[in-house]
């Protein structure tokens, strides 16, 4: 029985290996933390905060058996992820039009 194992010179390089997941994680002040991007988007922050509150709120008044009340709660939640959404909406158009970057991009007519 032969084996095939295929001869390499040193001029080859070596197989290419799949690149394994590092993720960031966030360590320090920079805006790519946890905390930088917290003080980044302070409403966007306090309103997953607020919704994540009020969901476990609702969950145990549902597991409680009050349903008006959790009715109550499941409704703020909604209330809650709206004006998160809205919040990281305005986030991002005011980062965007800062003076800080380049500014909106100009409307230049093609030649």
């Amino acid at each position: 029985m032969s084996h095939n194992i295929p001869q390499t010179d040193s001029t080859t390089p070596p197989p290419e290996r799949p690149l394994k997941f590092q993720p960031y994680l966030g360590q320090g002040d920079d805006e790519n933390s946890l905390k930088g991007t917290v003080w980044k988007y302070p409403l966007a922050a306090g309103g997953l905060g607020a919704t994540v509150f009020v969901l476990g709120s609702g969950l145990r008044a549902m597991w409680g058996g009050n349903s008006t009340q959790s009715n109550k709660f499941m409704r703020a939640r909604v209330t809650f992820q709206g004006l998160t959404v809205a919040a990281i909406c305005a986030g991002v158009a005011y980062f965007t039009m800062s003076t800080d970057h380049d500014g909106p991009q100009k409307n230049h007519k093609l030649e």
